[in-house]
C-alpha cells in the first residue's frame, strides 16, 4: 500500500471521517498532506494537523493518492487544479457527485467515495446482510437521498421506476423493491431486508470499534450507520490504493440523479 495522501478540503468529512479512516490504516501524519482555501490548524480527535493553502500545493506524484473533499459546488474546480499537476493522479472525489464531473476527459483513474457500497460489501460477507436472487427492503426513517440509492442499487440491481407519495416512496430494481417510509431520523428508523430487521454488527475489532466511538447495547445499524460507514470508507480508499475501484463516477452521478425524487412531494421516474 503507498503511504502518501493528498487531501483537498478541511471541514467535517475530513476531520471526523476521512483522517480517523487513515489512522486505521496506519497513514502517519507526515504522510498525510491537507490543502484548503486557507492555511490552518484542524483537530481530529486528540490529533493536530496542519492545512495548508491550496496555492502551496505544486506536486503531485503518480504514487500519491488524491482525496477531494469539498462541497459538490467546488469539485470541478478542485478536480481541475489537480490534473492540471498530474493527468495520472489516482484520486477519489466525496459524495454527492457533481454531474460536471462527466465531462472530464481523465476520469478512468476517479473512484467516488460512496462508503455505502463498501461497507455493505464487508457487511455481507460477515453474514450481517444475507440477500437473496430477489430482496425486499424497507426504510422506516433511515434512508438519505443517495446513500439509499447506493444502498438500494448494491442489492437490488438498478432501479429503473420510482414513485413518491408524500413521505412514501418505492423503488423498482430487476432484483428487487425497495420501500422508503418517513422523513430520516437515523437513530429512531430502522432497515429490514426481507422482512428482517438489519442488526448492528457486533462482530466488529478492537479497531473498528475504536473507528466508530465504540457501541452500546442500545445501538442499532440505523442508528449508528453514519459511523459504520467508516468501515466502509477504510475499504474504500484501501481498494482504491490497490487499483480497484468501488464507484464509478457515472454510478455516482446516477445516484444522485435518482435521489431527486426525495426532493419532491409528490413523482414519478422512469429510468431507462
Amino acid at each position: 500500500m503507498n503511504k502518501s495522501i493528498i487531501i483537498f478540503g478541511s471541514g467535517r468529512r475530513t476531520q471526523q471521517d476521512i483522517l480517523p479512516s487513515l489512522e486505521y490504516l496506519k497513514f502517519s501524519k507526515n504522510e498525510i498532506k491537507i490543502f484548503s482555501n486557507n492555511s490552518k490548524t484542524i483537530i481530529s480527535r486528540d490529533q493536530k494537523y496542519t492545512v495548508s493553502s491550496i496555492k502551496d500545493c505544486k506536486k503531485i506524484n503518480n504514487e500519491d493518492l488524491v482525496y477531494i473533499a469539498v462541497s459538490t459546488e467546488a469539485q470541478s474546480t478542485v478536480l481541475e487544479f489537480v490534473q492540471n499537476i498530474n493527468k495520472s493522479a489516482k484520486i477519489i472525489i466525496d459524495t454527492p457527485a457533481n454531474s460536471y464531473l462527466k465531462k472530464n476527459t481523465f476520469f478512468n483513474n476517479i473512484s467516488i467515495a460512496e462508503d455505502v457500497v463498501a461497507l455493505l460489501s464487508i457487511m455481507q460477507k460477515r453474514e450481517v446482510i444475507k440477500k437473496s436472487s430477489f430482496n425486499f427492503l424497507f426504510f422506516r426513517k433511515s434512508a438519505f437521498k443517495y446513500h439509499a440509492i447506493s444502498f438500494i442499487e448494491y442489492l437490488n440491481g438498478a432501479i429503473f421506476f420510482q414513485i413518491k407519495f408524500l413521505s412514501f416512496q418505492i423503488h423498482f430494481s430487476s432484483r428487487g423493491v425497495a420501500i422508503i417510509l418517513s422523513e430520516r431520523n437515523y437513530e429512531k428508523g430502522s432497515i429490514y431486508l426481507n422482512f428482517k430487521k438489519i442488526k448492528f454488527p457486533i462482530q466488529l475489532s478492537k479497531d473498528e470499534k475504536k473507528l466508530i466511538g465504540g457501541y452500546s447495547d442500545y445501538d442499532t445499524f440505523s442508528s449508528r450507520f453514519l459511523e459504520l460507514k467508516r468501515i466502509g470508507l477504510v475499504k474504500l480508499i484501501s481498494d482504491t490504493i490497490n487499483n480497484i475501484p468501488i464507484v464509478s463516477v457515472y454510478d455516482g452521478i446516477n445516484h444522485v440523479k435518482k435521489s431527486k425524487i426525495m426532493n419532491s412531494k409528490i413523482g414519478i421516474k422512469i429510468f431507462i
